[in-house]
């Protein structure tokens, strides 16, 4: 267990200087107001709303994920691997 954060807290310091962070406090929050501009002025049901709010999300967080996880991919890449492959 004592690896394993110490492990968390090297990827932390890792990506400090990257666009993930920005990245991840960023997106959600422009969505969360994209979302809330339309619905004012939208003449939606209230269900209609919610459901098109959870589709949206539902395709909106793979293509979030996927960007983070290239991210890493090329952040591990700039150190040819050497930091995945020397945890295990």
């Amino acid at each position: 267990m004592k690896r394993l954060i110490s492990e968390i807290q090297a990827e932390c310091l890792k990506m400090r200087h990257t666009f993930l962070y920005p990245f991840h406090a960023a997106i959600p929050l422009l969505g969360s107001m994209l979302f809330l501009f339309y619905y004012r002025f939208s003449s939606w049901s209230e269900e209609a709303q919610i459901s098109g709010y959870i589709e949206i999300i539902g395709v909106a967080l793979p293509f979030v994920i996927s960007i983070v996880c290239a991210g890493n991919v090329s952040l591990e890449e700039q150190n040819h691997f050497q930091v995945l492959l020397g945890g295990y």
